[in-house]
């Protein structure tokens, strides 16, 4: 279920750069303009889905029980850079490589300029929206919140695994949890100067951690209706559709824990490769979609229905450039990540439960370091 849901997710982020960077979009926009519309201001969304599942995730491989047992934080917040790293910095020389070639080829506000070497550093160093410089890849910025989220949960539960006596306990990281996501969907979230900033993200983040805790079905279901609770005020408060989807993600994964559906359904490799993809085809899409805009409006300015088979291409292209990348670089992060991680007892397994071996069940994917 978590395949399904991030692989769709990253293809809709895809379809989205798409329809909304460069001439492509535009030139086939007459085409189908409410499709390309939606998928230009609405399709974005899905990032969402991403803060959500990363906070699930986080929940079950540093807290499982909810019990803050978090010995090495520093550690821990090295194999999540293991992680991300490798794929992205590759991604991102990709898209110096792209920026290069789409100068040479068309004049367009899409096109980004030659960066400094301040700005590249930058991005290496996931710092590039915190310093204020130009983004030279339409992922980047995710990826650095996506650090700030894991090391500000990684923190914040191994303060709380130093509290005194009972301090240390599940009901005190569910209460600091839950004012976590209350206060970043009421306040920070609203803050459009902490958009550089985790805080802006961590009601999302935090409603995933919730849904990892509340799904389990070994508790009452109060959690399941408490977290209901939650996503309804904040929705009634102050509408605004990025905490529905996320809220909705939330509450999907929390109710296909409970009923042991996380791992049985939906059936299907395709499904389940664009899951395992997702994150390389995330970072690596923008290059690809800037070389298409190039070569397109280069060398057949204006041509429609050319246009269009040209950005399906790029969408496709995305996909095995993204396949290449996890396979020969994000599996090697993941690796190293897992090696440098302590010995551990395994995480209690999800909901989902095989009749043929009672309380044993394969976890969600991703479900190691990090």
């Amino acid at each position: 279920m978590i395949d399904a849901i991030r692989g769709i997710a990253a293809q809709l982020i895809v379809l989205h750069h798409l329809a909304w960077y460069g001439p492509l979009g535009d030139t086939v926009r007459p085409l189908a303009p409410a499709l390309l519309d939606w998928l230009a201001f609405d399709a974005r969304r899905a990032v969402q889905v991403f803060l959500v599942i990363g906070g699930f995730v986080a929940a079950l491989a540093l807290a499982p029980d909810a019990v803050p047992v978090v010995r090495r934080p520093w550690a821990a917040i090295g194999r999540r850079w293991l992680r991300l790293a490798p794929a992205y910095l590759v991604a991102m020389l990709a898209a110096l490589l792209a920026g290069v070639l789409a100068r040479a080829l068309l004049q367009h506000e899409s096109v980004p300029a030659p960066p400094s070497a301040a700005q590249v550093i930058a991005h290496a160093l996931m710092l590039q929206d915190v310093v204020g410089t130009e983004a030279l890849t339409a992922g980047a910025w995710y990826v650095a919140i996506d650090l700030q989220l894991h090391a500000g949960f990684v923190l914040m539960l191994w303060l709380l695994g130093r509290l005194p006596g009972p301090g240390a306990s599940a009901p005190v990281t569910l209460a600091a949890t839950g004012l976590l996501a209350v206060v970043g969907l009421q306040v920070w979230g609203h803050d459009d100067a902490l958009e550089p900033w985790a805080l802006h993200y961590v009601g999302l983040f935090a409603l995933g951690a919730l849904a990892w805790w509340s799904g389990d079905p070994r508790r009452a279901p109060h959690g399941v209706v408490g977290l209901a609770a939650l996503v309804l005020a904040a929705v009634a408060l102050d509408w605004r559709d990025r905490e529905l989807v996320g809220a909705c993600t939330a509450l999907a994964l929390a109710l296909g824990r409970r009923q042991g559906v996380l791992s049985r359904w939906p059936r299907g490799r395709g499904l389940a490769r664009l899951g395992e993809i997702s994150y390389s085809v995330f970072v690596v899409h923008y290059p690809v979609c800037l070389l298409a805009n190039a070569c397109a409006s280069s060398l057949f300015p204006g041509a429609s229905w050319v246009h269009l088979a040209v950005m399906i291409a790029a969408w496709l292209a995305s996909n095995a450039a993204g396949a290449l990348l996890h396979d020969r670089v994000e599996v090697r992060g993941r690796a190293h990540a897992r090696l440098s991680a302590p010995a551990r007892r395994p995480p209690p397994a999800p909901a989902s439960v095989s009749p043929a071996s009672p309380g044993r069940s394969r976890p969600p994917p991703d479900a190691g370091p990090d």
